[in-house]
């Protein structure tokens, strides 16, 4: 079960907030099935093994054959094309961003010096979408050795289609947890507990998970 862990720890990106990108979501799955494959050969543990693949499958087929999933991937720099094998998928992919692409404009940066708006307007009029020109904007991104998300200025197209891509929907996990936490200490024996010291006894019950967020010697203070 430790890939299993491993898997959840990651996706839930409470431990490293820079994982809590859609682009995981493929990588994660995809290694975790790798992983868990390697474990049939064990007789022991073959018919757990095999559940946890048969609910992977059901659950996170559709997700993983997902373009936009798939494409979310491919423009995180730590994975781009390495995180699959299959080249019909990473193609769909591509193709998908070279699609969005097409449907994108490049921002214009105002300089001193630069032509009216008139001139403007009319160099925007007869020009004309390239779809070579967004090929080559994807390809620059596969090639170069970027892993790092800052690096991102360099392709201001390929960036505002990484935040639309890779916002992932909210879950309510850490909510979940909190509630748990609350319902630990709020116990019939503490029931006269007063707000205050209800609300400090559940900041630092989870100061050790957020402690990057949150600082103890305030708690204390308090």
């Amino acid at each position: 079960m430790k890939p299993v862990a491993q898997a959840l720890n990651i996706l839930q990106g409470e431990t490293n907030h820079s994982n809590a990108y859609m682009g995981y979501l493929a990588p994660t799955i995809t290694i975790l099935r790798d992983k868990l494959s390697k474990k049939l050969d064990v007789p022991i543990t073959k018919p757990l093994v095999q559940e946890l693949l048969n609910g992977i499958d059901k659950r996170f087929d559709s997700i993983l054959n997902d373009k936009k999933i798939i494409a979310a991937v491919i423009l995180h720099p730590k994975f781009k094309e390495s995180w699959s094998t299959d080249c019909d998928v990473i193609e769909r992919g591509i193709s998908f961003i070279n699609e969005k692409l097409e449907g994108l404009v490049e921002p214009v940066v105002d300089e001193p010096g630069q032509s009216s708006s008139e001139d403007q307007d009319e160099t925007n009029f007869f020009q004309v979408k390239n779809r070579r020109s967004s090929d080559c904007t994807l390809k620059s991104f596969l090639e170069s050795p970027v892993e790092k998300l800052c690096d991102y200025a360099r392709w201001p197209l390929l960036r505002k289609l990484f935040i639309e891509l890779n916002t992932p929907l909210p879950a309510s996990a850490a909510c979940e947890r909190l509630f748990s936490a609350g319902g630990l200490i709020f116990r019939p024996h503490r029931s006269s507990m007063t707000d205050t010291n209800f609300e400090n006894c559940i900041l630092v019950k989870i100061a050790s998970i957020f402690e990057d967020v949150i600082d103890t010697n305030f708690i204390c203070k308090r």
